[in-house]
């Protein structure tokens, strides 16, 4: 492949239609199917986000999530969507593990929450 080609490959990579915000407020995430919470929400867009969590999460597993929001965002409440853990490292606090996952086909829905959630919980850039 020239690296031209390998170039382009990861800048499409990196491109996001959203910058990855980190929230004030950390969400709880849950597991559609079991109904149990997998971790908290620590930064969000419109491709992918970040779980801080207690337990190691299986790295390629896909999972049908959803969030605990609050009340200012309750128009949204049912918004479900797939993801897959891609990556994971250690937080800052040992006890914690961070997981990143990736949206599969973010809908219209998960991609306006994610806006919403940004606006009223997300820090400000100075």
């Amino acid at each position: 492949m020239p690296t031209n080609t390998i170039t382009a490959a990861l800048i499409d990579d990196d491109r996001r239609d959203m910058k990855r915000r980190h929230l004030i407020y950390n969400l709880a995430v849950l597991n559609t199917e079991t109904g149990e919470e997998i971790g908290r929400l620590a930064d969000i867009s419109t491709e992918g986000l970040m779980i801080a969590s207690r337990a190691k999460h299986s790295l390629k597993e896909r999972s049908t999530l959803t969030f605990a929001l609050p009340e200012s965002c309750q128009k949204f409440e049912n918004v479900v969507f797939e993801a897959e853990s891609r990556w994971h490292k250690d937080d800052a606090n040992p006890e914690y593990e961070l997981t990143g996952y990736r949206v599969i086909d973010p809908n219209s829905d998960y991609k306006m929450l994610c806006q919403l959630l940004v606006r009223q919980i997300g820090f400000r850039d100075i």
